[in-house]
């Protein structure tokens, strides 16, 4: 089941009713990201989302056959909805074989008699896949990042890389094809404005998130000094792409846009493998 293609995508609803410029970049691109994904022909997603049900210490992963949820972003964006199947058999192998060296587990939604309960972190990077496959996307794996992402996130980067060595030699052992998606914004610092309030580390953040991309190494650790100061929910899942991508033949690296329409940084970015 070899990783054929990952991408970073924000989750702010802004892209999926853009009223600016920035915002309407982000959409494109985020249209353009489901075409291509489309076209690779996946037999399954992979979704990282800092913003799922999450537990305190252990990276979950949705069990069930099937989820649902929507946008919704104070009281808006309720019409986004995304209704998916998830991929049963498949998670419940991947809980036992990463439970082994991670922090893994899985997590169960009413037992199982109704669909996962989801939203925006996993329903925005999905809608406009959504949309693409005519609403019948692949089934799908999720994956929560802990919270203690918030505190800890700098600490837990060696564990993260770990990890995400351990998600791509699980999917090497077969021959099906499989498309990783993390979920997450950049820096949450941009304007004094926000809820978070500015940080001049914010613009730096973004821009080594950048060359990060385009493959430049430093980026990569200067990603980890700035996280504590700029606030970015994609640390966590971007660090675990670090380890898929250490451990891959990345053939095309892509920045299509970076952009802080509102108070937090919004990056769509693609790696072909």
């Amino acid at each position: 089941m070899p990783i054929v293609s990952a991408y970073v995508l924000p989750h702010g609803a802004l892209v999926l009713d853009p009223k600016d410029e920035e915002s309407s970049r982000l959409s494109h691109a985020m249209k353009a990201v489901a075409k291509e994904i489309r076209s690779l022909n996946p037999d399954y997603i992979f979704l990282s989302t800092p913003h799922g049900i999450a537990n305190t210490h252990d990276f979950c992963l949705y069990q069930g056959n099937e989820a649902e949820g929507s946008a919704e972003w104070e009281d808006e964006y309720t019409d986004y909805r995304v209704s998916l199947r998830l991929a049963g058999d498949l998670t419940n192998d991947l809980i036992d074989s990463l439970s082994v060296n991670n922090s893994v587990s899985g997590i169960l939604c009413f037992g199982g008699s109704s669909p996962f309960q989801l939203r925006w972190g996993e329903v925005i990077p999905l809608w406009f896949l959504y949309k693409e496959y005519n609403e019948k996307l692949p089934p799908t794996c999720i994956l929560s990042q802990p919270s203690r992402r918030y505190t800890e996130a700098p600490q837990m980067v060696t564990e993260l890389k770990r990890l995400g060595k351990n998600i791509n030699r699980y999917f090497e052992r077969s021959e099906k094809r499989v498309v990783v998606i993390i979920s997450g914004d950049l820096a949450h610092t941009h304007q004094e404005t926000g809820p978070y309030g500015y940080s001049e580390d914010a613009e730096k953040f973004d821009a080594s998130f950048s060359r990060w991309v385009e493959g430049e190494s430093d980026a990569f650790f200067e990603m980890i000094s700035l996280t504590n100061t700029a606030l970015s929910c994609g640390f966590t899942g971007i660090m675990m792409l670090q380890g898929i991508l250490e451990d891959k033949e990345v053939k095309e690296r892509v920045l299509l846009e970076n952009l802080h329409p509102t108070y937090y940084g919004m990056p769509v970015a693609k790696f072909l493998f």
